[in-house]
Parts: structure tokens; C-alpha cells; sequence
């Protein structure tokens, strides 16, 4: 379960060329599949919102509808990473550094009731 109190990596990968998709904790495999928004692509000028669901683009947010926890490390790349690289990636907290939204990056940019621990230690099962 991820709501064990323990640190988690979860990690889920998406190929827009044939659309397939994979769901990883700790680095191990959970789920997959294929043709998933094959060919899609996404433009810029998008808005991501983490911790909190959005009920219309940009906005229209409910304090009911929040994320309560902690996370870290929360990066994107813009290619499908290699399996072998997601398991590493699940054996500890790691410097990987998305190449389109980087953590350290990401924290500055907060807004709302978001707390900032700047040296948080996280153990993740490997």
C-alpha cells in the first residue's frame, strides 16, 4: 500500500508515438498497457497542478478536493525512459533531473498553502 507512511517512488511512462503506458512503485512494474491517446501530442502553454483537483482549466479549485501528504522529487522528461533506468531510479531518493520540469525547479514555484522542506530525507524499498 502507498499509504503505509513510508516514501514511495511511484512513476508512470507514456510513449505517444503507439501509446504505451506503464505504472511503476519502487521501481517494480505494477501495470501496462498500449494505445493509450496514440499519437497525441501536447503543446505548450499548459498549466500542471499538483495536490489539488481543478474543475475547469486553470482554476475553479475546491478546498475539499486537496492533496494532504508530502512529495518530492517530482520530474518529467520528454521521452519514455528505459525500464532499467526506472528500476534504478526506485532504489533510493537519487539526482535524476527532469529535462521538462525539474524538481528543483518545480519547489519554487509553488502557490497556495504548500510547505517547503528543503532537506527532506526520503527512504524508498528497493
Amino acid at each position: 500500500s502507498l499509504a503505509d507512511g513510508q516514501w514511495h517512488q511511484v512513476c508512470v511512462k507514456w510513449n505517444s508515438t503507439d501509446g504505451n503506458w506503464a505504472f511503476y512503485v519502487d521501481g517494480a512494474k505494477r501495470g501496462h498497457g498500449s494505445k493509450l491517446k496514440a499519437g497525441h501530442v501536447f503543446h505548450g502553454q499548459g498549466k500542471l497542478v499538483l495536490g489539488q483537483r481543478q474543475d475547469a482549466y486553470g482554476g475553479r479549485f475546491d478546498v475539499t478536493q486537496v492533496f494532504i501528504g508530502t512529495l518530492s522529487n517530482f520530474d518529467m522528461w520528454d521521452v519514455a525512459l528505459p525500464d532499467d533506468i526506472i528500476q534504478s531510479m526506485g532504489y533510493g531518493c537519487g539526482t535524476w533531473s527532469g529535462n521538462t520540469i525539474s524538481w528543483r525547479n518545480l519547489r519554487s514555484s509553488s502557490y497556495g498553502n504548500v510547505g517547503i522542506q528543503e532537506y527532506s530525507e526520503c527512504y524508498i524499498p528497493g
